[in-house]
């Protein structure tokens, strides 16, 4: 699982993050299965299946209207991606 944050440099307060869960195959090459970030305006989470271009499927979980919405998602997407290891990862491999 990677984990990215960006924070406010004089206050120190989170404003951009993405929380990644990767695999790697037995080639060595890694795959992002899921993810949540929150660029574009929008917290959202990218899940399988991946469209023709081999994207993620985008889901919105909350719009950002103000710097507390990052701050008020973080935790929940840490644990979204750390509790659904298992159902991320089958999900890519089985192609849905």
């Amino acid at each position: 699982m990677t984990n990215r944050t960006v924070r406010d440099s004089e206050s120190g307060r989170l404003v951009d993050y993405a929380v990644t869960h990767e695999v790697m195959e037995q080639d060595g090459t890694w795959h992002a299965v899921a993810r949540i970030d929150c660029s574009h305006g929008e917290v959202h989470r990218h899940v399988p299946p991946a469209d023709s271009n081999g994207e993620l499927k985008r889901e919105v979980i909350r719009v950002i209207r103000g710097q507390g919405d990052a701050e008020n998602t973080y935790q929940y997407s840490l644990s979204e991606i750390y509790d659904n290891l298992e159902i991320h990862e089958s999900r890519w491999r089985n192609g849905y």
